[in-house]
């Protein structure tokens, strides 16, 4: 009789094989889990570069042509306002040739406090400032919306307008930072994502040193607009999609005004103050 010396063959047993499943999905857990997670984290960076990127690009926007108010060309014309009051009439003036210096006076509105403008927007604030315009190669001739008066208004100094507002358009769900001029028949967008603005005019009626003594909103600006000498602009931004798992309330100051946000969005705060440089002169 001759022994068999072939080797045994075993397999895995029922234990051992349930033990594998088992860490093995502990470890497809922590994979999954890790995924899910620097999804989340990529997802809000992302939505937080949009709040940075839109705020600035507000808050820039309105450095740019707020700064404008005041200018009198390079001859220094007369400019009876640089701010638009609440409730003050629009001037609109035939330039020659049939030309305007307004496309749409009825959407170019005064600088208002708490202004929903069309219903539907937040209570924000609304600031509508003055300059006139020239042709000359350092002057101004274009509105927010890029676009140049004609030719026979930059001759004749007519007044530039420019409306800041925020609104949430006719089948969107997000508010936006908007701007109506002169030329531009249509508002034009500057950032999305502004769901508030809060201003506050720096008014020089003490001294006389064209240093501000006091900030007021426009309800407390009668008879005072031709004292401005800066503004302070507060916008609150949010992300446009949600970045929470569940609702949040935070409450946010701007400027004077605390906003209260309770919902599943990021929110940034952007302020700035400007100077009037043409008023200063």
């Amino acid at each position: 009789m001759t022994k068999n010396n072939q080797p045994k063959i075993t397999g895995f047993t029922l234990i051992e094989l349930l033990i594998s499943m088992v860490l093995s999905l502990f470890l497809i857990g922590g994979v999954i889990s890790i995924y899910v997670s620097s999804q989340k984290t990529a997802h809000m960076r992302e939505e937080l570069s949009g709040i940075d990127d839109n705020g600035r690009a507000a808050i820039r926007a309105l450095t740019h042509y707020i700064e404008h108010a005041g200018y009198a060309t390079m001859i220094h014309r007369p400019l009876s306002r640089y701010i638009v009051g609440t409730g003050e009439v629009i001037n609109s003036g035939v330039c020659g040739l049939g030309s305007n210096n307004l496309a749409g006076g009825s959407i170019v509105d005064g600088s208002n406090t708490n202004d929903s403008h069309d219903g539907v927007a937040p209570a924000a604030d609304r600031i509508t400032v003055v300059a006139l315009a020239d042709g000359l190669p350092n002057g101004i001739s274009n509105d927010c919306s890029g676009q140049a008066l004609r030719a026979e208004c930059l001759n004749s100094s007519a007044e530039i307008y420019n409306s800041f507002y925020i609104t949430t358009p006719a089948g969107e769900t997000e508010p936006s930072l908007f701007c109506n001029g002169s030329v531009g028949a249509n508002p034009v967008r500057l950032a999305e994502g502004v769901e508030d603005m809060q201003i506050k005019y720096g008014v020089d009626t003490l001294r006389g040193d064209l240093v501000a003594d006091q900030y007021l909103d426009a309800n407390a600006m009668a008879g005072l607009w031709q004292s401005v000498v800066s503004v302070q602009i507060a916008i609150l931004v949010s992300s446009i999609k949600n970045v929470k798992t569940s609702n949040e309330a935070h409450r946010y100051l701007l400027l004077d005004r605390a906003v209260v946000k309770n919902d599943r969005k990021q929110y940034g705060v952007f302020t700035t103050e400007i100077r009037l440089r043409n008023v200063l002169l």
